[in-house]
């Protein structure tokens, strides 16, 4: 009788690699994603050396610090200077044409 419950635990288990991702957040909050259109050198440890064309999330734009964006690059976080990421705009992820605009 042991082994009816073990398996029952067993299929409910998740994937190891699905414990790292918040996939909660996803529904409500799409992820802008921004080009990094120059190299960027970190120079301090709240900041993040990307490279141009590197394709990054922008976790927040809002970030106290005037011409500054927080991204997440690979599995880095941290700071860049907004003047270096180009937003990548909506229409890539819809299926609309977006040919016709006023």
């Amino acid at each position: 009788s042991l082994a009816k419950p073990y398996n029952k635990v067993k299929q409910l288990s998740p994937p190891k690699s699905t414990n790292e991702l918040p996939i909660y957040i996803i529904p409500n909050l799409p992820v802008q994603k921004a080009t990094v259109v120059f190299n960027y050198e970190a120079v301090q440890d709240d900041e993040v050396t990307v490279k141009k064309g590197d394709i990054v999330d922008i976790v927040e734009q809002e970030t106290g610090q005037d011409g500054w964006w927080k991204i997440r690059c690979g599995d880095k976080e941290g700071l860049v200077p907004n003047n270096y990421l180009e937003l990548i705009a909506e229409e890539v992820t819809s299926s609309k044409p977006s040919l016709a605009k006023p």
